[in-house]
Protein backbone atom coordinates (compact mmCIF):
# COMPACT_ATOMS: atom_id res chain seq x y z
CA UNK A 1 0.00 0.00 0.00
CA UNK A 2 1.12 3.55 -0.63
CA UNK A 3 1.66 5.76 2.20
CA UNK A 4 0.16 8.86 2.53
CA UNK A 5 3.67 10.69 2.92
CA UNK A 6 4.62 9.03 -0.61
CA UNK A 7 1.52 10.27 -2.66
CA UNK A 8 2.08 13.59 -1.12
CA UNK A 9 5.83 14.12 -2.30
CA UNK A 10 5.17 12.44 -5.75
CA UNK A 11 2.21 14.86 -6.37
CA UNK A 12 4.07 18.11 -5.66
CA UNK A 13 5.85 18.52 -9.34
CA UNK A 14 5.91 17.41 -12.58
CA UNK A 15 8.56 14.96 -11.28
CA UNK A 16 10.44 12.80 -14.58
CA UNK A 17 9.74 9.22 -15.04
CA UNK A 18 10.75 6.19 -17.01
CA UNK A 19 8.66 3.00 -17.95
CA UNK A 20 10.78 -0.17 -18.60
CA UNK A 21 8.15 -2.66 -19.85
CA UNK A 22 8.27 -6.55 -20.87
CA UNK A 23 5.72 -7.66 -22.40
CA UNK A 24 4.76 -10.19 -25.34
CA UNK A 25 4.26 -9.30 -28.56
CA UNK A 26 0.88 -9.05 -28.58
CA UNK A 27 0.88 -6.86 -26.20
CA UNK A 28 0.65 -2.45 -26.71
CA UNK A 29 3.87 -1.22 -27.23
CA UNK A 30 5.78 0.45 -24.48
CA UNK A 31 6.48 3.82 -26.80
CA UNK A 32 1.91 3.71 -27.11
CA UNK A 33 1.68 3.18 -23.19
CA UNK A 34 3.51 6.19 -22.40
CA UNK A 35 1.75 8.63 -25.05
CA UNK A 36 -1.64 7.18 -23.44
CA UNK A 37 -0.29 7.89 -20.20
CA UNK A 38 1.09 11.25 -21.25
CA UNK A 39 -2.33 11.98 -22.80
CA UNK A 40 -4.67 11.45 -19.88
CA UNK A 41 -1.95 13.17 -17.31
CA UNK A 42 -1.57 16.41 -18.98
CA UNK A 43 2.46 16.25 -19.41
CA UNK A 44 5.34 14.99 -20.67
CA UNK A 45 6.17 13.14 -17.73
CA UNK A 46 8.17 10.58 -19.56
CA UNK A 47 12.24 11.81 -19.60
CA UNK A 48 15.22 11.78 -18.88
CA UNK A 49 17.25 12.35 -16.12
CA UNK A 50 14.90 10.03 -14.58
CA UNK A 51 13.17 10.60 -10.85
CA UNK A 52 11.51 7.80 -10.24
CA UNK A 53 11.20 4.05 -12.23
CA UNK A 54 8.35 2.52 -12.88
CA UNK A 55 9.25 -1.64 -14.10
CA UNK A 56 6.67 -3.64 -15.66
CA UNK A 57 6.09 -6.91 -17.13
CA UNK A 58 3.27 -8.95 -18.52
CA UNK A 59 2.64 -12.60 -17.84
CA UNK A 60 -0.42 -14.46 -19.40
CA UNK A 61 -2.52 -16.10 -16.40
CA UNK A 62 -5.43 -18.20 -16.20
CA UNK A 63 -6.66 -17.71 -19.74
CA UNK A 64 -6.27 -13.82 -19.13
CA UNK A 65 -2.94 -11.33 -18.14
CA UNK A 66 -1.13 -10.49 -15.39
CA UNK A 67 0.56 -6.93 -15.42
CA UNK A 68 2.98 -5.90 -12.27
CA UNK A 69 4.42 -2.91 -12.09
CA UNK A 70 7.40 -1.81 -9.30
CA UNK A 71 8.08 2.14 -8.15
CA UNK A 72 11.48 2.71 -7.05
CA UNK A 73 12.95 6.40 -6.91
CA UNK A 74 16.22 7.60 -8.32
CA UNK A 75 18.33 5.50 -6.18
CA UNK A 76 16.35 2.30 -6.36
CA UNK A 77 15.00 2.40 -3.42
CA UNK A 78 11.36 0.25 -4.00
CA UNK A 79 8.28 2.55 -3.09
CA UNK A 80 5.83 0.02 -4.13
CA UNK A 81 3.77 -2.15 -6.38
CA UNK A 82 0.70 -2.33 -8.26
CA UNK A 83 -0.90 -5.66 -10.37
CA UNK A 84 -3.19 -4.81 -13.14
CA UNK A 85 -5.27 -8.15 -13.97
CA UNK A 86 -7.94 -8.80 -16.68
CA UNK A 87 -9.87 -12.06 -17.47
CA UNK A 88 -10.08 -11.28 -21.20
CA UNK A 89 -7.59 -13.95 -23.94
CA UNK A 90 -6.35 -10.33 -25.48
CA UNK A 91 -3.69 -8.79 -23.79
CA UNK A 92 -4.62 -5.04 -25.46
CA UNK A 93 -7.69 -5.33 -22.81
CA UNK A 94 -5.27 -4.45 -19.80
CA UNK A 95 -4.79 -1.17 -21.92
CA UNK A 96 -7.37 1.10 -20.31
CA UNK A 97 -6.77 -0.39 -17.17
CA UNK A 98 -2.76 0.46 -17.25
CA UNK A 99 -3.12 3.55 -18.27
CA UNK A 100 -5.37 4.72 -15.41
CA UNK A 101 -3.20 2.96 -12.97
CA UNK A 102 -0.02 4.93 -14.32
CA UNK A 103 -1.28 8.38 -13.99
CA UNK A 104 -2.50 7.69 -10.73
CA UNK A 105 0.78 6.52 -9.88
CA UNK A 106 2.15 9.50 -11.47
CA UNK A 107 -0.43 11.93 -10.69
CA UNK A 108 -2.45 10.93 -7.94
CA UNK A 109 -4.06 14.49 -6.98
CA UNK A 110 -4.83 15.17 -10.82
CA UNK A 111 -2.74 18.45 -10.11
CA UNK A 112 -0.63 18.17 -13.27
CA UNK A 113 -3.93 18.32 -15.68
CA UNK A 114 -4.47 22.34 -14.66
CA UNK A 115 -1.00 22.88 -16.22
CA UNK A 116 -0.17 23.10 -19.61
CA UNK A 117 1.39 21.00 -21.64
CA UNK A 118 5.15 21.20 -21.82
CA UNK A 119 7.24 19.55 -24.05
CA UNK A 120 11.33 19.74 -24.22
CA UNK A 121 12.75 19.41 -27.45
CA UNK A 122 14.67 16.02 -27.98
CA UNK A 123 18.16 16.26 -27.68
CA UNK A 124 20.39 15.62 -30.46
CA UNK A 125 21.33 11.88 -30.75
CA UNK A 126 24.86 10.99 -30.52
CA UNK A 127 25.83 8.32 -32.26
CA UNK A 128 26.79 4.85 -30.81
CA UNK A 129 30.35 3.66 -31.12
CA UNK A 130 28.18 -0.21 -31.19
CA UNK A 131 25.01 -0.76 -32.20
CA UNK A 132 22.38 -1.14 -29.08
CA UNK A 133 20.16 -4.67 -28.69
CA UNK A 134 16.45 -3.73 -28.21
CA UNK A 135 15.28 -5.62 -24.91
CA UNK A 136 13.60 -8.07 -26.02
CA UNK A 137 9.79 -8.59 -25.07
CA UNK A 138 8.90 -11.78 -22.91
CA UNK A 139 7.13 -14.21 -24.97
CA UNK A 140 5.29 -17.33 -23.50
CA UNK A 141 8.30 -19.71 -23.81
CA UNK A 142 10.11 -17.30 -21.61
CA UNK A 143 7.74 -17.88 -18.97
CA UNK A 144 7.35 -20.45 -16.20
CA UNK A 145 4.27 -21.71 -13.99
CA UNK A 146 5.02 -22.62 -10.95
CA UNK A 147 3.11 -25.08 -8.42
CA UNK A 148 4.21 -24.31 -4.74
CA UNK A 149 3.98 -27.95 -2.06
CA UNK A 150 4.99 -27.57 1.18
CA UNK A 151 3.80 -29.03 4.72
CA UNK A 152 4.22 -25.98 5.95
CA UNK A 153 0.71 -23.65 5.34
CA UNK A 154 3.14 -20.43 5.97
CA UNK A 155 5.88 -21.07 3.18
CA UNK A 156 5.99 -18.24 0.12
CA UNK A 157 7.71 -17.26 -3.03
CA UNK A 158 9.72 -14.37 -3.54
CA UNK A 159 11.51 -13.20 -6.60
CA UNK A 160 14.49 -11.46 -6.58
CA UNK A 161 15.16 -8.37 -8.62
CA UNK A 162 17.76 -6.10 -9.15
CA UNK A 163 18.54 -2.83 -11.25
CA UNK A 164 20.89 0.51 -11.55
CA UNK A 165 19.89 3.81 -10.58
CA UNK A 166 19.75 6.45 -13.83
CA UNK A 167 22.99 8.55 -14.17
CA UNK A 168 25.20 6.73 -11.48
CA UNK A 169 26.73 3.29 -10.40
CA UNK A 170 24.79 2.89 -7.54
CA UNK A 171 22.69 -0.54 -8.56
CA UNK A 172 19.48 -2.12 -5.97
CA UNK A 173 18.07 -5.08 -5.11
CA UNK A 174 14.59 -6.08 -3.94
CA UNK A 175 12.13 -8.84 -3.70
CA UNK A 176 8.34 -9.44 -5.41
CA UNK A 177 5.86 -11.26 -3.82
CA UNK A 178 5.19 -14.14 -6.07
CA UNK A 179 2.23 -16.47 -4.43
CA UNK A 180 2.04 -18.94 -1.38
CA UNK A 181 0.52 -22.17 -1.09
CA UNK A 182 -0.86 -23.09 -3.54
CA UNK A 183 0.93 -21.31 -5.93
CA UNK A 184 -0.29 -20.19 -9.40
CA UNK A 185 1.42 -17.45 -10.76
CA UNK A 186 4.21 -17.38 -13.73
CA UNK A 187 7.97 -16.01 -13.70
CA UNK A 188 10.70 -15.18 -16.33
CA UNK A 189 12.35 -18.29 -16.88
CA UNK A 190 15.82 -18.06 -14.83
CA UNK A 191 14.33 -16.25 -12.09
CA UNK A 192 16.36 -16.36 -8.52
CA UNK A 193 13.89 -16.97 -6.22
CA UNK A 194 13.52 -16.89 -1.82
CA UNK A 195 11.39 -19.75 0.01
CA UNK A 196 10.62 -18.36 3.13
CA UNK A 197 7.81 -17.60 5.73
CA UNK A 198 6.98 -16.29 9.53
CA UNK A 199 8.54 -20.04 10.62
CA UNK A 200 10.63 -21.09 7.80
CA UNK A 201 13.90 -21.15 6.82
CA UNK A 202 15.13 -19.00 3.97
CA UNK A 203 16.23 -20.87 1.16
CA UNK A 204 17.71 -18.74 -2.67
CA UNK A 205 16.84 -21.25 -5.60
CA UNK A 206 16.96 -20.61 -9.16
CA UNK A 207 15.06 -21.91 -12.10
CA UNK A 208 17.88 -22.00 -14.76
CA UNK A 209 17.36 -25.50 -15.52
CA UNK A 210 14.18 -25.43 -16.12
CA UNK A 211 12.88 -26.15 -19.91
CA UNK A 212 9.25 -26.96 -19.81
CA UNK A 213 6.65 -24.52 -19.07
CA UNK A 214 5.93 -25.42 -15.15
CA UNK A 215 7.60 -26.02 -12.48
CA UNK A 216 6.73 -28.07 -9.35
CA UNK A 217 8.36 -26.31 -6.05
CA UNK A 218 8.75 -28.93 -3.39
CA UNK A 219 9.46 -27.30 -0.27
CA UNK A 220 10.38 -29.63 2.91
CA UNK A 221 10.41 -26.70 5.22
CA UNK A 222 12.87 -25.95 8.40
CA UNK A 223 11.08 -24.39 11.22
CA UNK A 224 13.17 -21.74 12.15
CA UNK A 225 11.77 -21.49 16.21
CA UNK A 226 12.90 -25.06 16.16
CA UNK A 227 16.31 -24.34 15.38
CA UNK A 228 16.48 -21.68 17.74
CA UNK A 229 15.42 -24.02 20.69
CA UNK A 230 17.55 -26.56 19.14
CA UNK A 231 20.96 -24.19 19.36
CA UNK A 232 19.61 -23.03 23.01
CA UNK A 233 18.92 -26.39 23.77
CA UNK A 234 22.54 -27.62 23.15
CA UNK A 235 24.17 -25.09 24.56
CA UNK A 236 22.30 -25.58 27.82
CA UNK A 237 23.47 -29.31 27.52
CA UNK A 238 26.91 -28.89 26.86
CA UNK A 239 27.36 -26.40 29.65
CA UNK A 240 25.31 -29.31 31.94
CA UNK A 241 27.53 -31.79 30.69
CA UNK A 242 30.36 -29.64 31.54
CA UNK A 243 29.49 -29.15 35.13
CA UNK A 244 28.58 -32.49 35.71
CA UNK A 245 31.89 -33.57 34.85
CA UNK A 246 33.79 -30.38 36.95
CA UNK A 247 31.64 -32.38 39.96
CA UNK A 248 32.55 -35.68 39.80
CA UNK A 249 36.37 -34.16 39.40
CA UNK A 250 36.41 -32.20 42.97
CA UNK A 251 33.89 -34.52 44.69
CA UNK A 252 36.75 -35.50 46.79
CA UNK A 253 34.84 -38.22 48.58
CA UNK A 254 31.77 -36.40 49.50
CA UNK A 255 28.30 -38.79 49.19
CA UNK A 256 26.03 -36.07 47.82
CA UNK A 257 27.72 -34.59 45.28
CA UNK A 258 29.45 -37.19 42.77
CA UNK A 259 25.58 -38.02 42.26
CA UNK A 260 24.26 -35.13 41.94
CA UNK A 261 27.00 -34.28 39.13
CA UNK A 262 26.93 -37.73 37.51
CA UNK A 263 22.49 -37.23 37.10
CA UNK A 264 23.69 -33.34 36.03
CA UNK A 265 26.06 -34.80 33.30
CA UNK A 266 23.68 -37.84 32.49
CA UNK A 267 20.78 -35.17 31.87
CA UNK A 268 23.33 -32.63 30.25
CA UNK A 269 24.52 -35.26 27.50
CA UNK A 270 20.68 -36.24 26.66
CA UNK A 271 19.53 -33.16 26.47
CA UNK A 272 22.58 -32.30 23.72
CA UNK A 273 21.82 -35.51 21.15
CA UNK A 274 17.74 -34.45 21.69
CA UNK A 275 19.23 -30.67 20.43
CA UNK A 276 21.56 -32.42 17.53
CA UNK A 277 18.85 -34.40 16.36
CA UNK A 278 16.45 -31.10 16.01
CA UNK A 279 19.97 -29.46 14.53
CA UNK A 280 20.12 -32.05 11.80
CA UNK A 281 16.41 -31.27 10.63
CA UNK A 282 17.40 -27.94 8.46
CA UNK A 283 18.09 -26.43 6.52
CA UNK A 284 14.93 -25.97 4.34
CA UNK A 285 15.13 -28.05 1.28
CA UNK A 286 13.55 -27.18 -2.11
CA UNK A 287 13.70 -29.49 -5.18
CA UNK A 288 11.84 -28.45 -8.12
CA UNK A 289 10.76 -30.21 -10.78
Amino acid sequence: MWSLLTVSLLSQSPEAWRLEWRAPETCTAADQLRRSVEARVGQAVFREPADHFIEGDVTAQNGGWLARLVVTDAKGTPLGQREVVTTEPGCPSLDARLTLVLSLLIDPAGSLRARPMVTTPAPTPRLPTAPLEAPRALSPEDLVRLTLESDDRGAHLFEERSGRASGAQQSWTGTIDVCGVPCGATVPRGAKLIIGGPDVMPATFTLAGIRTGSAVVSVKASSLSRQVWSVLGLTFGITLTTLGVVGLAVSNGSSVLPAVSATGALLGLALSVLSGVGLSQGPTVVTVR
